[in-house]
This record gives C-alpha cells, structure tokens and sequence, in this order.
C-alpha cells in the first residue's frame, strides 16, 4: 500500500522535488560558479605562487650571486689587507684579469710575486752586526780585471772595503789607475739611499766627539730594524762602507784619498777623468769622474769640511783639508770655463824625518848636515822648485833641527808646514 500511494505522491514531491531540485540546481549552479571561483582563485594562487617561487628563485640566485661577489670581495679584502700589511698595496686581481685579458694577468702575477719575494727578503729585524771576517763571511769586494789592460800591481788602500789597481793599456802606452769598492745590487742600493736620507739629522745633531764608526754603525742597525731589513754581515758592512764613505769620508774621492802613494788629485772640470800624481807612475788618469751636479756638490762640501765658505760670488777658496791635505777649489764656470774644479795636494800623516829624505836620496848625509848648522846658527834658507818637487817636505823635515822650545811663527796662504815646536803661531 505504501509503495502504491508513493507514485500518487510522487508530483508533489517532484514539485518539490523540483522546487528542491530547482533549488539544488541554483545550489549547484553557484557551486559550480564557486568552484569555477575557487578554481580561479586557486589558479591565481598558483600563479601567485609560481611568481612568488620564480621570485624566491629568483631573490636566491641573486643571494647566491651577493654571496659570491660578498666572498669575492671578502678575498680580495682579505688580500689587499695582507698587502697593506706586507707594505704594499696591490689593485683589483679580477679586475685586471677581466680588463687587461689572460697576458696581462699573467704579468700582473708575476709582478705580484716578484713583490712578495722583495718583500719577504726584506721582512724581519735581526741584524748582525758582529765582526766582519773574512775567512767567515767572504770578501766584501772583488775585480776580475779589464780587457786588454795588463794589471801590473794591485793594492789595498781602506781593507777590506777598497783597493786599488794599476793597468797597463799597450795600445795607449800609458797606466791607468783603477778605484775598486763593493758592488751593491739593486735592492742594497735602495737601502744605502734611504739610509742616507734617514741618518743624516741624526748625525748631525749628535754631541758625541769621540770615534764616530760604533756611533754610525750603531746606527744604521737601528735603522735597519725599524725597516724590517734583513741582511747578513757581509752585506751590512757593504751598506756600512757606503755610508761612511759618504757622511765622514771623501764619497767618490775616498780611495784615493786613503791611497798612501797618491801625492796630488787634480779635477779639471766635468765629465772629466781625475787625475793623480801617483810617487811610482807619476801622472796617471782615473776611472772616476763627476758629472755636473755632483761635482758642484762636491766643492762646496770640500769648502764646508775646512770650514770655509764657497759661492757663485766667491768662487775660489784656499784651504786645509781636515786631514791637513791643501786644497784649491773653484766652483761653477766662471772662473774655469771647463766647470767646477779642485786640486788636492796631499800630506803624509806623519811627516819625513831627514833620515827618511836621506834613505829616499833627496839629500846627501853632508847636504843634510849643512843645513842642520843653517838652523843652528840662525840663518836664513831658501827652498824653491817646481810643482811636486818637495820644498814643502823639504821645510818639514829640515823644521825639526829647531829647538822644541823656539818660538816658531809661520805665514801661509794656506796652512801646509807641520811643525813640532811647543810654540808654534800660524797667519795667513
């Protein structure tokens, strides 16, 4: 019965069935516009998120990127910071490289190395500065000759730092007169440069009086220290040499000046030869020569050891040397239209006895013994003679047969006698 009476209510329910299938169907129209909605909404999404993972993707490449020029940057931070330490400060690796190509880069290395090894040779502070031996440390100069020129005779004039050889050249039938001092490379002559720009205040304003070589070698071991210098004995007293030379000796001159068998130097102007009156070769040119500037120095630094001032506007200067060796001085072209010129007429440190002219025959045993009685009784004597000829050495040697206790005056243009009277008055 029940299942007779449902189809009789069966357009009831269909009307509402309708109704509620009307109302399903709206229901499932707006759902399907909702899920058409969500569908859109979830298709933004993932555009959305695809734009945001292509975003992300994106913000890590370049965070990748950032990090790597960061690491870059780092590096060559971390470089130019060990390059600031080691003194030296080198430019962008990468940067050059991407510039200049692969060769150029490759240059740069080798630059870049060359630099780390002049800078690790010279890195440390530990200077010796003991006793220089030879036997031990080596020898401090050498000389392999020059090419046809026969050496005839070689010696030492300041060992174990200069010597000197005589040659002989067959096609010029004449000597020659070598200066021979240690070689310094390139970088122990940057070194003597810098030291000598360094040293020279604290030299100058020193009070002390007494022997200046453990003062001025003291010093340069300072200095070297605070440089970060690292050298051996043999080099150090090779710097050493260069610098006394130049503070307390003669520069250039100095070994000929130290040369016991020169008698006379003579400069004539610039870029000429020096030339010396040598006791055994008598007039022999030099290997050493002074260009314009440096032979202007030069004279003007003779003028101020002897306490004398020279200048364009008194140009010529008469004076003693400190080692009490004559000097005559001109400076620039005014007076020697050839440039700036001297003549240095050097003296023995101890000055020939009469038994000494008497040994080397310049006087007779009876010549010396007149003269002697000259002095005794108080008469007058004469000595002249050519340049070099020995009137002055004469006049020393014949000076000692004055009594110790005479007063002894004296009047030289410039100071040359050496006399060994308790009272003794010099004029000029």
């Amino acid at each position: 019965m029940t299942d007779q009476h449902e189809p009789d209510g069966g357009p009831e329910t269909d009307a509402e069935s309708g109704i509620d299938r009307g109302g399903s169907a709206g229901s499932t129209g707006d759902s399907i516009a909702d899920a058409d909605a969500d569908a859109n909404a979830n298709a933004n999404a993932n555009a959305n998120a695809n734009a945001n993972a292509n975003d992300r993707s994106s913000r890590n490449r370049e965070a990748v990127a950032t990090d790597e020029r960061s690491t870059d940057d780092s590096a060559r931070e971390r470089g130019d910071e060990s390059d600031r330490e080691d003194g030296v400060k080198l430019g962008d690796e990468d940067a050059t490289g991407t510039a200049n190509g692969t060769g150029d880069e490759s240059l740069f290395e080798t630059a870049r190395r060359t630099i780390r090894r002049v800078l690790e040779t010279l890195r440390g502070s530990t200077i010796e500065a003991d006793d220089y031996d030879p036997s031990v440390h080596g020898p401090l100069v050498s000389f392999d000759g020059d090419d046809g020129i026969e050496e005839v005779e070689r010696y030492w004039v300041n060992a174990p730092f200069s010597f000197v050889t005589i040659g002989y050249d067959p096609n010029r039938n004449q000597h020659r007169y070598r200066t021979v001092e240690p070689t310094l490379t390139s970088e122990e002559q940057v070194l003597v440069d810098t030291l000598r720009e360094d040293i020279r205040d604290p030299l100058l304003y020193r009070d002390d009086d007494g022997d200046v070589e453990p003062i001025l070698r003291e010093t340069i071991r300072e200095y070297l220290e605070r440089y970060g210098a690292e050298i051996d004995v043999a080099t150090f007293y090779r710097l050493f040499y260069y610098i006394h030379r130049d503070f307390q000796g003669y520069g250039r001159l100095d070994p000929i000046m130290h040369d016991p068998h020169v008698e006379d130097i003579s400069c004539d102007g610039y870029d000429l030869p020096i030339f010396v009156y040598h006791e055994e070769y008598t007039d022999v040119a030099t290997d050493v020569a002074f260009q314009k500037a440096a032979l202007d120095q030069f004279v003007v630094r003779l003028a101020q050891h002897s306490g004398r001032h020279i200048s364009i506007g008194d140009p010529m200067v008469e004076t003693t040397l400190p080692d009490g060796s004559r000097a005559e001085l001109a400076l620039g072209e005014e007076v020697t239209p050839r440039g700036s010129a001297f003549t240095i007429r050097k003296y023995a440190d101890e000055p020939f006895t009469p038994i000494d002219l008497i040994e080397y025959g310049t006087f007779s045993v009876e010549q010396m013994a007149y003269l002697w009685l000259a002095i005794e009784h108080n008469k007058s004597l004469i000595f002249a003679g050519g340049t070099a000829s020995g009137k002055t050495t004469s006049m020393n040697a014949i000076s000692m047969f004055i009594p110790p206790r005479s007063k002894v005056l004296t009047i030289e243009d410039t100071r040359e006698l050496q006399l060994l009277s308790l009272i003794h008055i010099s004029e000029r």
